[in-house]
């Protein structure tokens, strides 16, 4: 898991750092615990790149931001543990949103349970 989420910090790094510019870059924090059970380090870069991350045997958290080309502000987070990799952010593709008659017909599915004795007269 510590793999993925340095892979996707540094996917974000190479996205935000153009051929042309050289970024000097300033570490804020890298600690890990005694018995190397925890950890967290975060650094900046003069370009605007912020990167942090902190976990231990079990969660990994983090996350990192920069500036587009454009001027926007662009930023993930992420967690990764035993159920896999959960990133958030705004520019993530979001599914549609459930139709109005879909809602409706799971909520009247959900009230009107079919039993055994509805579906004996049936051929499926």
């Amino acid at each position: 898991m510590f793999k993925l989420a340095v892979l996707v910090a540094i996917f974000g790094l190479a996205a935000a750092v153009s051929d042309d510019a050289v970024a000097e870059t300033k570490a804020l924090e890298n600690v890990i615990s005694p018995g190397g059970e925890s950890f967290h380090w975060a650094y900046q870069t003069s370009n605007g790149i912020d990167v942090n991350s902190a976990g231990d045997a079990n969660v990994i958290s983090g996350g990192y931001k920069y500036i587009s080309p454009e001027g926007q502000t662009i930023g993930l987070t992420y967690t990764a543990d035993a159920d896999g990799y959960h990133p958030a952010g705004d520019l993530l593709p979001t599914p549609p949103p459930i139709p109005a008659a879909i809602i409706r017909a799971v909520e009247w599915n959900l009230a009107h349970p079919q039993t055994q004795e509805s579906t004996l007269g049936r051929k499926l």
